[in-house]
């Protein structure tokens, strides 16, 4: 009796430029704010640098994703091109950056709701909430992952709809104060 080869379905152009995208836009999100923070009114140009690098930057990527598509990322490069220690040094430190980057936007995140709760209503000071809040929100999604929700491209869909939503309000919410303040 001859077997049957597994078919795989694909995930479609939707599913897998939300997968994508939520890389880069989850990263333009969370920079967004702070470099507005540190260059003002030329935050618009810094990102626009950051844009157009990463528009260069993406045939490298192409091509890497491409010769090696099996996860690991950096570490299935570096094993390819360098030595294992070497290799190995990078999926720790990759590790070790998904880490710090989950900490620092939950923190962000959480920064962002409550100064606009606070804006709301100004009685409430809600910074000294800001760190529990960062712990419910890093244990929440861990126990999404943990109940099975961490590959899910419907998931990603989701977030990366909000993603895009919220990036289009800040851009529009950008356009209308710089067409009526001329700031």
């Amino acid at each position: 009796m001859a077997k049957k080869k597994a078919v795989h379905e694909k995930l479609g152009q939707f599913f897998s430029t939300a997968i994508c995208g939520n890389d880069i836009l989850s990263s333009a999100l969370y920079v967004s704010g702070i470099t507005a923070a540190i260059a003002g009114i030329y935050s618009p140009w810094i990102l626009a640098v950051v844009a157009l690098v990463l528009f260069f930057y993406r045939t490298v990527y192409r091509e890497v994703v491409e010769a090696l598509p099996v996860n690991g990322g950096a570490y299935n490069a570096l094993l390819n091109g360098t030595s294992k220690p070497t290799a190995s040094v990078a999926g720790v430190l990759t590790t070790l950056s998904y880490i710090a980057t989950a900490v620092i936007s939950a923190k962000t995140a959480i920064e962002y709701f409550f100064r606009f709760i606070e804006r709301m209503l100004p009685e409430l000071n809600l910074t000294v909430l800001v760190i529990p809040a960062t712990i419910l929100l890093l244990l929440a999604f861990a126990l999404l992952v943990i109940s099975g929700v961490k590959d899910s491209a419907k998931v990603a869909a989701s977030i990366f709809v909000f993603h895009v939503i919220t990036l289009s309000i800040f851009i529009a919410v950008g356009l209308y104060s710089m067409f009526t303040r001329g700031t």
